[in-house]
């Protein structure tokens, strides 16, 4: 699937990425899935979001913290990131949103910064959502 897209990408450019990615968001398995559904009431109020998931991100259709929105294991078995440097990096400009796992919740520093900056909301059994608070 993903040679596909980078196909179509190369040649019709980003229409019909765009066009695909309308269709995937569109879909009544998303659409009608009520453990997505604090993500799709996001859209409203939209901001930058950080996720442990980049499927969360992807299914809010909001912007991501650009340095983070990736972050797979290599990156922190190599020592190019760690939970400090991300939550240093989370502090300089905190985002609207926040989807972390309990990995990320339970690291040194990071139950004070969302105390300090954020609500929590229930989300799924394996992530929670945190809303900026005004």
């Amino acid at each position: 699937m993903a040679s596909c897209l980078l196909a179509e990408l190369c040649t019709e450019g980003g229409r019909v990425v765009s066009a695909q990615f309308e269709d995937w968001c569109a879909a009544d398995r998303i659409k009608g899935n009520p453990s997505l559904s604090p993500l799709q009431s996001l859209s409203q109020n939209p901001g930058l979001i950080f996720s442990t998931s980049p499927l969360y991100a992807f299914l809010s259709r909001m912007p991501v913290v650009p340095d983070l929105a990736l972050l797979p294991r290599k990156r922190f078995w190599s020592g190019q990131i760690d939970f400090p440097a991300i939550l240093a990096r989370l502090k300089t400009q905190p985002p609207r949103y926040l989807i972390l796992s309990g990995e990320y919740i339970s690291q040194p520093g990071w139950s004070e910064f969302l105390d300090s900056l954020y609500s929590a909301c229930n989300f799924r059994d394996d992530a929670l959502l945190y809303k900026l608070r005004p």
